[in-house]
């Protein structure tokens, strides 16, 4: 009696437990629902009508089902009307069937069986008005025999299959690609769908793509259509146009939010529809990931309405972001999409041989990879605006600067009031350790001299400026021979080490100076390159790892590490070497055709820059001579300022040529800044330049979160000085950091970084919502730190980018008996 008692307890106890465990399973398993690997994709024609190969295809389709994919459509040609004298119908289905398409279809399914992924062919019709014409040699509709090649091809496709290796390999279904979807068409659209249906059956798919709720169909019309369906694949995209194509209703978008609004508007407007009529048709969405594209209209365009070419898709509006955002509001409002498509998936996997940033603009397939990964995990893409706001950005150690000229003296410099530019040009006049005016001796700084330099600096850090710092002899007056021996300027350098070294965080960046008027490096007796070499030595020695040092011609850091000038555009410079600090400024920037002197041989000294600036600081002064604007025409320096990594300019010098970029317009590739002064264009790319292009965290977390970005760098510099960054966790008005090793220095020119990170939450928060932020400071402080060009993340008291949020739970043990 015990002992059955003693088995009852036991037995009652671990009820119990399973009972209060019990809850946590359906949690963790209504999270795992959120994951969507039931998506489709749209195979280029391009990777099947030649046979590449069964390993070609095993390599891309198991690429594809990486990301989420389970179903694919292939093209089997187009069918349309064509003008030739006489109209005869083009049939490429027909063609392609017998030039050995299907053949090299059937290896692919062979394949895709193997992935247990199904694989739907496609049937495009072309239509236009002939459709609606008679043959008058025969009589007959040309509806109808376009109706009758499509259904031989469909029923070939299912009855016959496709061969491969001596075995037949039938699709699952079929799918039908129609348009334009005209009022005038939709009659004999709904009549090829139901013959459709009749062919395939019941038992295998049928699929079609369908406008975005942009009126071309009414509601009852929409209903017969998915009435016919077992999938429907709304095309949102191509929406781009200028607003007399119409407005959001009429499906035409001009900004991301708009295109957003179009999402969402269409995923609710299917599901209700299908609804209000018991329609059991799955809603798939097709996501736009590909370059810009443009049509030239011949008469006013858009967004440049001083051309005549209209883009109807720009990838910085339609992209895969965006439209998953738009999906997500959707569904949060109860459409219950559960499956997307994605047009075009070789343009987002990245094996479209013709992408190039260059042309295509802001088009990023790492950003639209991870905007698709984090649907397909089940992670919440952040409601934030992904596109670059135009703002201008007060970020540390880049952009135009204005000078400041301290003369420091044996008694101090005085007060000194350095200008607000966030970036500043710090020019030490030392002329009083000259030995021109100290009766041929050579003194050294003394200590008030150090403090004053200090106090500048000081006055630095509290403001959060940044500066790019030169020495000279002359006080910056243009006096030529003020120098002392190389033995004096060593043992100034070394005086200055000290205090360069504790206020590192303010310095961007040391130009050697010390040499010539102006310290710029040329017309003294000392300028040579056994000085140079010496001078170059003593810097590196002085000054922190972090800082990089820069020489005024490419010619003196050939000389100090031994290289050809002539073959510079050969040399590497590997990280963790002294070489790999030295960079050049340039104080005849874009004067003339060697950069009034800057270079020898512009071509391999730019292509040397190319990669030597993308760790050194690179900037100057621009330069005007004579009014020749060759070299200053913002067509040329939206292009130059990117290979050499341009960082900083002096908005002071020339303000001839400043005033020329304020009262020209932009005129290149990057659509964003069309309607742009040439100057702001300019000043927004000097440097680095952040766009966050996706955000996407964990819905829910308990211990770890995970959090993966996507990062564009569309400014035309890096950031060449490590960065500390750090996870920032706000609720309930307090805030939590944990560091992250993370490189920014990694986020180069016109590249997009993926980023994952996986962060322990802080134990001290509590259950609920809390907001997530990334701070990339030089000592972990708001001040000064790295904002992202996008609008509303920006917080200026944390000096952090809000990425998202999650909701915080907390684990609890449960009891046991």
């Amino acid at each position: 009696m015990k002992k059955t008692s003693k088995f009852l307890a036991v037995f009652l106890a671990l009820v119990l437990l399973a009972v209060a465990v019990l809850p946590s399973f359906a949690s963790q398993s209504g999270e795992e629902e959120t994951a969507h690997n039931n998506n489709n994709a749209y195979l280029p024609f391009g990777w099947i009508y030649r046979d590449r190969g069964e390993a070609f295809a095993k390599e891309k389709l198991n690429l594809v089902a990486s990301y989420g994919i389970d179903t694919v459509y292939f093209s089997l040609g187009s069918l349309t009307l064509a003008d030739d004298g006489e109209i005869t119908l083009v049939d490429y289905m027909a063609e392609n069937r017998e030039n050995g398409l299907w053949q090299n279809i059937g290896q692919w399914m062979s394949v895709a069986e193997t992935l247990n992924m199904k694989v739907i062919p496609i049937v495009n019709c072309n239509l236009n008005s002939y459709f609606l014409e008679t043959d008058e040699s025969t009589g007959a509709a040309y509806s109808e025999k376009a109706k009758s090649a499509m259904l031989a091809i469909v029923s070939q496709a299912i009855n016959d299959g496709f061969s491969y290796n001596g075995k037949s390999y039938y699709p699952t279904g079929i799918h039908f690609d129609c348009e334009p979807f005209r009022r005038q068409y939709h009659d004999f659209y709904l009549d090829m769908l139901s013959s459709m249906r009749a062919v395939i059956g019941e038992s295998r798919t049928l699929s079609s793509a369908t406008p975005a709720a942009n009126g071309a169909w009414k509601d009852a019309y929409l209903a017969q259509v998915g009435s016919l369906l077992d999938t429907i694949n709304p095309m949102i995209y191509d929406s781009n146009g200028p607003s007399d194509w119409g407005t959001l209703t009429d499906g035409v978008t001009q900004s991301g939010e708009e295109y957003v609004q179009l999402v969402e508007n269409t995923c609710l407007w299917y599901s209700q529809v299908f609804a209000e009529n018991n329609i059991d048709c799955t809603v798939s969405p097709t996501v736009p990931s590909y370059p810009d594209a443009s049509t030239d209209t011949g008469s006013v365009g858009w967004p440049d309405s001083g051309s005549t070419t209209v883009w109807y898709h720009l990838s910085t509006i339609e992209n895969a972001a965006n439209c998953i955002k738009g999906v997500q509001r959707a569904n949060e409002k109860g459409a219950g999409i559960t499956a997307l498509g994605v047009w075009n998936f070789y343009y987002m996997c990245g094996d479209a041989e013709e992408y190039q940033t260059s042309v295509n603009g802001y088009y990023s397939p790492e950003a639209d990879t991870a905007a698709w990964l984090s649907w397909v995990n089940g992670k919440k893409l952040s409601d934030l605006d992904y596109t670059d706001s135009l703002a201008e950005l007060d970020n540390p150690e880049r952009g135009f600067y204005r000078p400041a000229c301290i003369l420091l003296t044996e008694s101090g410099c005085g007060t000194v009031k350095l200008p607000e530019t966030p970036l500043v040009h710090l020019r030490f006049g030392i002329a009083s350790l000259s030995p021109v005016n100290n009766d041929g001796n050579e003194p050294d700084f003394n200590d008030v001299m150090l403090s004053d330099i200090a106090s500048v600096f000081e006055t630095l850090r509290r403001n959060g400026q940044t500066a790019v710092i030169r020495f000279a002899y002359d006080d910056f007056d243009g006096t030529a021979d003020c120098e002392p021996s190389i033995e004096t300027i060593e043992k100034h350098i070394r005086s200055l080490s000290s205090v360069i070294t504790e206020y590192a965080d303010v310095i961007a960046s040391v130009e050697a100076g010390f040499i010539g008027p102006w310290g710029e490096m040329h017309t003294s007796r000392m300028a040579n390159a056994q000085v140079f070499n010496r001078l170059i030595d003593a810097l590196l020695a002085a000054v922190p790892e972090s800082i990089g040092i820069t020489v005024r011609q490419p010619q003196f850091y050939a000389d100090w590490k031994g290289v050809d000038i002539a073959a510079l555009d050969a040399d590497i410079s590997e990280k963790g070497t002294a070489s790999y600090r030295v960079g050049v400024f340039n104080d005849g920037y874009l004067g003339s055709s060697s950069d009034l002197g800057t270079y020898r041989n512009r071509d391999a000294e730019v292509a040397w820059l190319s990669n030597q600036a993308t760790h050194t600081l690179f900037g100057g002064e621009a330069a005007l001579r004579d009014g020749d604007r060759t070299y200053n025409s913002i067509d040329f320096i939206s292009e130059e300022m990117f290979k050499t990594h341009t960082s900083y300019l002096n908005i002071e010098w020339n303000d001839t040529l400043v005033g020329y970029w304020q009262n020209e317009t932009y005129t290149g590739f990057d659509t964003t800044y069309y309607g742009q002064t040439a100057y702001q264009y300019i000043a927004d790319h000097l440097g680095y330049r952040f766009v966050l292009r996706s955000a996407a965290l964990d819905k829910k977390a308990a211990e770890n979160l995970n959090v993966d970005l996507t990062v564009m760098n569309v400014g035309c510099g890096n950031i060449v000085k490590p960065k500390k960054a750090e996870l920032l966790f706000v609720q309930n008005g307090k805030t939590y950091s944990a560091d992250l090793t993370l490189d920014v220095t990694e986020w180069l020119s016109r590249k997009t970084q993926s980023i994952s990170l996986n962060c322990p939450i802080p134990s001290e928060l509590e259950e609920g919502s809390c907001q997530v932020y990334l701070r990339i400071s030089e000592n972990k402080s708001a001040l000064p730190a790295v904002r992202f060009a996008n609008d509303g993340v920006w917080n200026v008291d944390l000096g952090a980018n809000l990425i998202g949020e999650f909701t915080v739970e907390k684990v609890t043990e449960p009891e046991t008996t």
